[in-house]
């Protein structure tokens, strides 16, 4: 047996000499990004398809936007399904509407029919079918910043507020002023004169220290998702104090992306 895996950037390119390859089986995976038929890519692999004795496609979202998606991918598969040409199928199935009717709008008393198409050569597997997953537990905590952070926040929504009343304000100033109350509901605030951020909550820090002790003692593994590099830092250092060993990533991380 002789396995090729190509990419699909590559796949236009090197068609020729798939096709001299001439393989029996091709599996599209991540199909959906095959879903636009008038790509290079999608044309090419259409063209494969053809050829191939047995095709497969693989997609968690067969149809990630509209419908209409569904045809490119079936072309490949099969195009005795929806047939070859994308202007007959989408004349079948959709009203074109909009200004210069170029949107187009799922016929709904021809929902049946489609479904019954799409499920005569497909196959739908549940996740409960392949992973034995524990149940996802959400739990929401709801912290309360101590009364000084409070003030700060009172005070500074205060001020926005006045100064949208009075027309002193931009929509970039207001950008940034919903950035200074998500930024100081995390602990810190920065002062847009001076750039120096000041630590004025430790309310989150507090709840977050319990949480990563927790980790440490049951040596589980925890991601912690903070948008402020403020916040970064001192969870790093809230982390280096418990001598436990983690990972950051933010935009400053620098990837190498040959690896």
């Amino acid at each position: 047996m002789q396995i090729a895996i190509i990419n699909y950037e590559s796949v236009w390119r090197l068609e020729k000499e798939i096709k001299l390859w001439n393989p029996s089986f091709i599996i599209s995976d991540e199909g959906h990004k095959i879903k636009v038929h008038q790509t290079a890519v999608s044309k090419s692999m259409h063209r494969l398809g053809s050829l191939s004795r047995y095709n497969l496609l693989l997609t968690g979202t067969a149809i990630t936007n509209k419908e209409i998606d569904i045809f490119s991918e079936y072309k490949f598969l099969n195009p005795s399904i929806f047939g070859n040409s994308f202007y007959a199928f989408k004349n079948h199935y959709f009203c074109m509407s909009g200004y210069g009717n170029y949107i187009p709008v799922f016929k709904r008393e021809l929902e049946y029919e489609f479904k019954q198409k799409i499920a005569s050569i497909a196959y739908r597997v549940a996740k409960e079918e392949c992973l034995d997953l524990p149940d996802t537990v959400e739990i929401t905590r709801y912290i309360e910043l101590e009364d000084s952070a409070k003030k700060a926040y009172a005070s500074l929504a205060k001020k926005s507020y006045a100064e949208l009343k009075n027309g002193e304000i931009t929509a970039t100033n207001i950008l940034t002023k919903l950035l200074r109350l998500s930024q100081l509901t995390g602990g810190f605030l920065t002062d847009d004169e001076t750039h120096k951020t000041e630590c004025v909550s430790n309310a989150k820090l507090t709840v977050l220290q319990e949480m990563i002790e927790q980790t440490i003692e049951e040596n589980t593994k925890l991601v912690i998702i903070a948008r402020f590099k403020s916040e970064i830092k001192m969870i790093c250092k809230l982390i280096e104090s418990k001598k436990a060993k983690y990972s950051i990533i933010t935009g400053d991380t620098k990837i190498d992306k040959s690896k």
